[in-house]
């Protein structure tokens, strides 16, 4: 009745999510056992000169109803107040502001609303170590799950090398659809010699170049450019391949190294080349698609294997969850979406050129072929068969 009395004097509306609900049982069922255990004291309690009690004179049906109440509380109350709970640490190397962080948000609620036994901890900006270091935490089970992207991965799997190659996967549906094919369903597997399970494989984004001198369309355009790259030999080679001069760097000292002359630009994803400012220092940009990356979720494996089969279902979903906000991130999203970040800095004053594709994948050709060769993996031969790479 108190709680009844509660929820309408002050006007509350009805909760809808699950812990809600739980807490809301616990309080009904505590209270049906207190009433319950009261009424039946109180009973016994009162006894009459004669020595005979008022529960003889009840009516039998009423004491089985109050004792019956009793008990519905003790079996109700333990089973509401106790429901063991699996936490899980999931990490990301990168800022908040970049696709994973949103998307391991999304993972979590869908998870979360499937299972309510799970509670999904993130820890985003690097805070558990860089991307090397979560995929090794991940891999000894300090960390339960991790995403790092496919040139960290490759580290263990070489294969995992090949999302990167350049110009294999130029047009976005044939790439969604690669992540999504038999081809990456079998290469995750590859993770569970080393101790993790593959959750999801995701768009990573798409690398431009950005240049302080010339409008860039062909690799002839290209030739004398200083560019910063990642500190990953493909990409080294790809600029090598396009025409470039390749400057491994770090991304906070690029944009006075372009100020100050020391390098041309920048070839990385319009995201981060917006992020940095690096357009303010350098204002012509070619969106050329030369590389990619994938986005690799993983789990402990030995955490998994002791999770029940509908936590795994609820995780499962979670993944489905990660991959349609990630790939939001960069196709939909009026903040971050390739075609808006490349307006805002066309408005900002770049000009803006499209590559000559067809050019920069025949020179780009060696690289590919070079890869296939070092890591002769049947995987491989049949993601650049698909392709239209023989």
């Amino acid at each position: 009745m108190c709680f009844c009395v509660r929820l309408c004097a002050t006007g509350e509306k009805p909760v809808r999510d699950q812990s809600a609900f739980a807490g809301a049982r616990i309080d009904s069922s505590l209270l049906l056992l207190g009433v319950s255990a009261l009424i039946i004291k109180n009973i016994i309690g009162q006894t009459k000169p004669q020595g005979e009690t008022i529960m003889s004179k009840l009516p039998r049906r009423f004491v089985s109803a109050a004792i019956s109440a009793l008990a519905l509380g003790l079996a109700l109350a333990p089973a509401q107040e106790v429901r063991a709970q699996t936490s899980l640490k999931f990490a990301d190397g990168l800022p908040k502001s970049f696709a994973y962080y949103g998307a391991m948000e999304a993972f979590k609620k869908e998870a979360e609303s499937r299972n309510a036994s799970l509670n999904i901890q993130l820890f985003g900006d690097g805070v558990l170590g860089d991307q090397k270091a979560i995929m090794e935490a991940t891999k000894v089970g300090a960390i339960d799950m991790s995403v790092v992207a496919s040139q960290v991965a490759q580290q263990l799997v070489p294969e995992f090398g090949m999302f990167g190659l350049p110009f294999v996967w130029v047009k976005y549906d044939d790439w969604i659809r690669f992540l999504q094919g038999p081809v990456v369903a079998e290469l995750a597997k590859k993770m569970e010699a080393h101790g993790m399970k593959v959750l999801v494989v995701a768009d990573g984004g798409a690398l431009a170049v950005l240049n302080s001198k010339r409008p860039v369309r062909t690799p002839d355009d290209m030739k004398g450019l200083k560019l910063r790259v990642m500190q990953d030999p493909m990409q080294v080679d790809m600029i090598k391949a396009m025409g470039g001069i390749p400057v491994p760097m770090g991304t906070p000292e690029v944009y006075t190294a372009i100020q100050q002359g020391q390098i041309d630009g920048n070839a990385t994803g319009p995201q981060l080349l917006w992020a940095l400012k690096n357009h303010e220092v350098a204002r012509h940009l070619t969106f050329t698609n030369h590389g990619r990356a994938a986005g690799i979720a993983v789990m402990n494996l030995r955490k998994w294997n002791a999770l029940s089969a509908e936590q795994k279902a609820a995780l499962e979903a979670g993944s489905q969850a990660f991959f349609k906000a990630d790939m939001e991130f960069f196709t939909s999203s009026p903040k971050t979406a390739n075609d808006k970040v490349v307006g805002f800095m066309a408005s900002a004053g770049v000009t803006v050129t499209d590559p000559d594709v067809a050019a920069f994948r025949k020179a780009t050709l060696p690289v590919v072929k070079a890869f296939q060769a070092k890591v002769k993996s049947p995987l491989v031969d049949r993601a650049l068969k698909e392709a239209g790479i023989e």
